[in-house]
């Protein structure tokens, strides 16, 4: 019943804040943070609403993964504000990364040296003000997403010749196939205009080690957490609430 649910909720309150604020390691070997999207229900209007929900997963220098912080956004993509909670717009800017890095540093982090995620908006710039020695990079894997947006089923071979620019051998061959690919697609200005793009955020991971590199150019360790989260939510609704 709703009421058996909430007695289990509020009876293990108090463990979830003490998870939410325990101790962190001082350093962390990366740091991977993706988006999943949660169905919240928003009590004023009593309808549902899909919440991004950003899960953060670190590496410690021995290799442990552990979950770091679950943040949550505070609108959804069509701007319904969810209870009462919040009163403006800071998901996926500077000032909501800025709260999670925070979060982070009051909780022990001093620093971390890969940040992986996703070109969500804000975060570069505050991982400059919170992490500036940190070595950040887009996710690879969603950078070669974005671009399928704007290439048909057809033309499938050219997300072919892209993936021959960042699973290159080093920078010199990367660089030679990236301009093939420029050259060889110049007439579709479309996919050019934002591969270039691609290809300067794929281009920093050349100055890193081969195995430092293939262990942060995608977000896969993340996703795989969210797979295993969104599972327990299958079949069952929204939540009542953000809390």
């Amino acid at each position: 019943s709703t009421g058996f649910i909430s007695n289990v909720t509020s009876s293990i309150q108090d463990q979830v804040l003490a998870w939410r604020n325990r101790e962190l390691n001082a350093c962390y070997f990366a740091l991977n943070i993706d988006c999943m999207y949660i169905t919240i229900r928003d009590n004023k209007n009593l309808s549902s609403h899909n919440v991004p929900v950003y899960i953060a997963v670190g590496t410690t220098l021995s290799g442990h993964k552990e979950i770091v912080g679950m943040y949550l956004g505070n609108e959804d993509a069509k701007k319904n504000i969810i209870d009462s909670l919040y009163e403006t717009d800071i998901s996926e800017s500077k000032t909501f990364w800025l709260e999670i890095f925070n979060d982070l540093k009051d909780r022990g982090v001093k620093e971390i040296l890969y940040i992986i995620s996703d070109g969500v908006t804000g975060i570069k710039d505050a991982i400059n003000s919170e992490f500036p020695n940190s070595f950040y990079q887009r996710c690879v894997v969603h950078i070669v997403r974005n671009l399928k947006k704007y290439i048909s089923k057809k033309e499938s071979y050219i997300i072919n010749d892209f993936k021959k620019i960042y699973t290159a051998a080093n920078k010199d061959l990367a660089e030679l196939y990236a301009n093939e690919f420029l050259d060889k697609y110049k007439d579709k200005s479309s996919i050019i205009k934002h591969a270039k793009v691609y290809i300067d955020e794929i281009m920093p991971l050349f100055d890193l080690p081969i195995n430092i590199r293939k262990y942060v150019y995608t977000n896969n360790i993340v996703e795989s957490v969210n797979s295993k989260i969104q599972r327990g939510f299958y079949g069952r609704g929204a939540l009542p609430n953000a809390d």
